[in-house]
């Protein structure tokens, strides 16, 4: 049983550091992937702002 758990201790380290590897590169991926997205929401809320101002400024 020792052998077992002290086999095991390194294996579940490396499990470990293994899904904190990938849940970082997960996290960048989302992180490139909403950028733009965010950045697009940003310039359609200015342009609707700037439809409106325009609406407000012609009646």
């Amino acid at each position: 049983a020792a052998m077992i758990r002290a086999a095991a201790v390194p294996a579940t380290a490396r499990i470990q550091e293994e899904l904190a590897k990938s849940r970082e590169q997960h996290a960048a991926m989302i992180r490139a992937a909403a950028v733009p997205a965010f950045t697009q929401v940003l310039k359609q809320y200015a342009d609707i702002e700037r439809g409106i101002r325009m609406g407000f400024r012609d009646s």
